[in-house]
């Protein structure tokens, strides 16, 4: 029993490595970490994974001159230092995704190196276009921002355009193709950024080489007004952020009913965020879940593995120590072995049980020991007074 406990808490102590030793390879994930120390030096790291804990608040991104993945996807974040990037200037890929972030900055100055940003699965109702001012090396750069609780305004009326144009010349080639076929197509229709940068929305998959549109589930929808609720944005015609600013100067001068209709709309969006970061939640722990459970379900099945060998082992080791003291008091008592064998002697009646009979006939009447068993009895005699 001792054995089957000590295998079980070997087990479960190689599942998990210290909290202190991930800090040095960059593999921090599922450590139940509940912040991001700043004091750290991470000059040497490449990669940052803190997926998968308990981490609710990030002041300051941590000075990482040689960083260029950072993953913080599935924590508990509601903001984000986006001023912090001079820290990583060598930064490639973002990882944001399930969280709770609600607001992204206008201006957030990306450093050139990044190419790969992941904000999906978030609270996040609207996306300025400033927010992506940025010039990547290869003049692609992959944004990820589905399943979040859209605000369809002109503030997103760059996105509307984009994922309208997609649509319409996906079969010339912008989408459900090379990377590099994408890059050209959506230069040749679909450049809209200021500073002519290819902005792709949707699924970049083996390792970037293929663009694939985005599943129905996946594929960017209104949360809110009301009226445009549930409608994809790549099926709507948004106004444009100037004649939204417009139209706000004309309300103003009117009565106060706008101020109304504000209320309203403030109340329904956030009744949509928080029932769509509900459905966000659920998706969340059914991810989670399973691998948590895959690792109990595997330490209770290997130490239950452990505790059947040893039991087994125990059983046959206690057999054969009983049947060779058996044969050993036989021995000592000076009986035929036909004491011993006649169980097996009458199982092999009719296979050659005669023959085996006829010469435990032939063996000394009881009393009468003979000289090799005698030596035999003495010899296992021996080894079990040395195995004491």
């Amino acid at each position: 029993m001792f054995l089957a406990v000590s295998i079980l808490l070997l087990l479960n102590m190689a599942k998990v490595n210290p909290s202190s030793t991930c800090w040095t390879d960059g593999s921090c994930s599922k450590h139940r970490l509940k912040t991001m120390p700043n004091n750290i030096t991470y000059s040497t790291l490449s990669s940052l994974v803190l997926s998968f804990n308990d981490i609710s608040e990030v002041t300051v991104i941590p000075k990482m001159p040689t960083l260029t993945n950072l993953d913080l996807s599935y924590n508990l974040l509601v903001a984000f230092p986006w001023s912090s990037f001079s820290n990583v200037p060598e930064i490639v890929r973002l990882s944001l995704n399930n969280n709770k972030i609600s607001h992204i900055d206008a201006d957030p100055n990306f450093p050139r190196s990044l190419t790969h940003l992941a904000l999906y699965s978030n609270r996040i109702a609207t996306v300025p276009e400033t927010f992506l001012n940025v010039k990547p090396p290869q003049n692609v750069f992959y944004l990820n921002i589905w399943l979040n609780p859209f605000h369809c305004d002109g503030k997103i009326h760059w996105i509307s355009r984009l994922r309208k144009c997609v649509t319409d010349h996906r079969k010339d080639g912008c989408v459900n193709t090379f990377t590099k076929t994408v890059k050209k197509c959506m230069l040749s229709n679909c450049n809209f950024h200021q500073n002519g940068v290819v902005i792709i929305l949707d699924v970049p998959e083996n390792a970037d080489q293929f663009i694939t549109r985005l599943r129905h589930n996946y594929v960017l929808k209104c949360s809110t007004p009301s009226e445009w609720k549930g409608q994809f944005l790549r099926d709507i015609s948004l106004p444009t952020p100037s004649s939204l600013d417009t139209e706000a100067a004309t309300k103003a001068t009117t009565a106060t009913e706008p101020q109304t209709t504000s209320t309203s709309t403030a109340y329904s969006s956030e009744e949509a965020t928080i029932s769509y970061w509900n459905r966000t939640t659920v998706f969340y722990y059914n991810i989670a879940t399973p691998t948590l459970w895959k690792k109990q379900t595997a330490a209770v099945l290997s130490g239950t593995l452990a505790v059947l060998l040893l039991g087994w082992i125990v059983h046959h080791y206690n057999r054969c120590k009983k049947r060779r003291q058996e044969i050993l008091n036989n021995v000592a008592a000076g009986l035929p072995l036909q004491a011993v064998t006649d169980r097996g002697v009458s199982n092999r009646a009719g296979h050659g049980g005669n023959n085996v009979i006829g010469h435990l006939q032939q063996l000394p009447p009881a009393g009468i020991v003979d000289p090799s068993l005698q030596n035999t009895y003495e010899e296992i005699k021996d080894e079990d007074m040395a195995g004491t």
